[in-house]
């Protein structure tokens, strides 16, 4: 009865998460300083807008630097609820994060 049998595979061929990297932006909301950050972002923003779950535009900046957005954005007289902040890259990338402000 030889239904099963044991494979060994050589080291080269497993799976590892050594060398693993993300090229992924970190976009995220600190509720504590009303702030919006977005870290590692290597192409410069186009648009960047903050829509209300309605579709409408809350709030719209065109050609923001990185450096701004790496210090952060204040999102200052924002009314509580939900949001979905787009950022559209030089390279036509669409970039999208819900956030929720209390």
């Amino acid at each position: 009865n030889k239904r099963f049998a044991i494979v060994f595979q050589s080291k080269a061929e497993t799976l590892s998460t050594e060398h693993a990297q993300t090229n992924e932006a970190l976009m995220y909301y600190q509720q504590t300083t009303n702030t919006f950050y977005v870290k590692k972002l290597y192409s410069e923003v186009k648009n960047f807008a903050i829509l209300n779950m309605r579709g409408q535009r809350v709030m719209e900046l065109q050609n923001v630097s990185n450096s701004s957005l790496e210090s952060g954005l204040a999102l200052n007289n924002m009314a509580t609820g939900a949001y979905v902040v787009c950022l559209r890259t030089a390279s036509n990338k669409v970039l999208t994060k819900k956030i929720i402000v209390k």
